[in-house]
């Protein structure tokens, strides 16, 4: 794309938890509690059952903003439409490697007939047998103009992938690895949006969820302007390299996205800016390859990259010998 703890909080569990952010207060109790937020952009009292807790809009997103954090991770945007020998060679990666490890993409722009196969292959290909501790974040939305539009399917898009995380939720619990999989909502890939914006964006999603009967964790992924306020305690996803520009919270991402290694960032670089990250920072490998734009012109639509092969299908080609090295580098 353009420039751009360690610990299950499983809502059933909750038994008490307040959050204070400036003009919110909010009490949550397990089975059955209110909360308030008097803010002029949003004004909700509702109440609901443990099961909902992230479904009551932006006060439970900030509640539980997705702390399963992942020690290094993938940053691979057209996951969607790589080929199924690159799925492989990437699980092979991720089980060689071990620990805490994470896979973001982009399902819909990519493979809109298909978000999610490529994911799910990756999960059942990991997990069974290993140690990895995996989360799978889902961009919901990106536009390359970076303008804040909505398209009109977008509950459809967040309908569709709870269909999916509650598929491979059941998968997991019933092979005994369920507290192995994390899955992390974006409701947008470097957004634009202003405060309110956001704010409303995230409400449609745990709005939707709670029609669907789950909740995730969330996460933001600002750029430019955007990256200049934090919405409640939700995690940021910062991208590029130019590290002036973020202020890094504990459990935010940080990608080389919109800075190839070899090109616009050297690998010496790119080690520098991992050693100096606070411990507490997940980060993000990317490669031009990744969204197939090392063999598609720019203006290809993402749903027209079919076939990506990032890594040649080998976990031993040059760019999954880096990978492996980048993820394995804490």
């Amino acid at each position: 794309m353009n420039r751009s703890s360690k610990m299950n909080m499983n809502p059933s569990n909750v038994s008490y938890h307040k959050l204070v952010l400036p003009g919110v207060l909010s009490t949550v109790k397990a089975q059955n509690f209110k909360f308030h937020l008097q803010q002029s952009v949003i004004r909700l009292r509702m109440r609901v059952s443990a099961p909902y807790l992230s479904a009551i809009g932006i006060g439970l997103a900030l509640l539980f903003p997705g702390r399963c954090s992942a020690d290094t991770g993938l940053q691979a945007i057209g996951f969607a439409n790589w080929k199924a020998e690159d799925v492989l060679a990437t699980s092979q990666i991720y089980r060689n490697v071990g620990g805490n490890l994470e896979l973001t993409f982009l399902p819909f722009e990519f493979n809109p007939s298909h978000p999610f196969d490529n994911a799910s292959s990756f999960a059942r290909q990991v997990l069974p047998g290993s140690g990895v501790q995996l989360r799978l974040t889902v961009f919901l939305l990106f536009r390359n103009d970076h303008q804040f539009v909505i398209p009109a399917d977008y509950e459809v898009r967040i309908h569709q992938t709870d269909v999916w995380i509650t598929q491979m939720r059941a998968w997991a619990a019933q092979n005994g690895f369920g507290n192995r999989l994390g899955i992390t909502v974006c409701p947008f890939l470097e957004d634009t949006g202003t405060y309110s914006q956001y704010s409303g964006l995230l409400n449609r999603v745990a709005t939707q969820q709670a029609r669907d009967g789950i909740s995730t964790a969330f996460r933001r992924s600002p750029i430019n302007s955007a990256i200049s306020f934090r919405v409640g305690s939700i995690p940021d996803e910062y991208h590029g390299t130019d590290m002036s520009r973020f202020r890094f919270h504990p459990y935010d991402r940080w990608s080389n996205d919109g800075d190839e290694v070899g090109q616009e960032v050297s690998l010496t670089s790119l080690q520098t800016i991992l050693k100096n990250l606070p411990g507490s920072v997940s980060p993000l490998f990317w490669d031009n390859s990744f969204n197939g734009r090392d063999i598609y012109p720019s203006t290809t639509p993402p749903s027209a990259r079919r076939n990506l092969s990032p890594f040649g299908g080998s976990a031993t080609s040059p760019l999954g010998r880096l990978a492996t090295q980048i993820l394995s580098y804490r």
